[in-house]
């Protein structure tokens, strides 16, 4: 029952959060016989739906939302270099990216606009639906544009990652929780997934 409790909380936490943004998910359970085992596979479906006059901007973060202050994730989030590049150097260096996909989770971005939608799903096998559901719900950030594109964090951020096509271009996606599992274990706190 606490377990329950704390996701609602964490659930209401993080909504309000994203500026009261409506985040539905869906669980779909497929099961896969096999010769020895059954194993059990999940996908969460999380829709975002921008109900505002504001852009949003989505990525994933290795800093647990709940642990440090936003700003402080923000900046470093648009800072941190992940193997040559930042989000910010894309910006100041004029970077030609030119991909037609995200190198999922470190280069992760997508902008959503007024009346819009995105969808997010992770494929899971044989996880805790609700525990997977709380530690995604942590490291997702959806932001109001204006907070990271700014004089204060990077200015021109938003033309630059549209100029050089750095966001991701398609309404959904198909994530693998093993690869953000991963990246939330090498990158953010080590001891947070198990």
């Amino acid at each position: 029952m606490k377990r329950y409790l704390y996701t609602i909380v964490l659930l209401f936490i993080s909504c309000t959060f994203i500026y009261g943004q409506e985040i539905s998910h869906e669980v779909r359970c497929y099961y896969a016989y096999g010769e020895t085992q059954l194993d059990t596979l999940y996908n969460i479906e999380y829709t975002i739906q921008n109900k505002t006059d504001k852009t949003l901007v989505i990525m994933i973060t290795e800093d647990n939302k709940m642990e440090f202050p936003m700003n402080k994730i923000i900046r470093r989030r648009l800072l941190k270099r992940y193997g040559d590049l930042s989000f910010a150097q894309m910006a100041w260096d004029n970077i030609e990216y030119r991909s037609d996909y995200s190198f999922v989770p470190d280069f992760f971005i997508k902008i959503v606009q007024p009346n819009d939608s995105f969808k997010m799903t992770l494929v899971l096998r044989n996880e805790d639906v609700n525990r997977v559901n709380t530690l995604f719900l942590e490291h997702l950030l959806v932001l109001d544009a204006k907070e990271i594109d700014n004089e204060n964090m990077v200015n021109g951020l938003l033309a630059a990652i549209k100029y050089h096509h750095v966001e991701y271009a398609y309404t959904s996606i198909n994530i693998p929780w093993s690869l953000i599992k991963n990246y939330i274990k090498q990158k953010g706190d080590p001891g947070h997934v198990r």
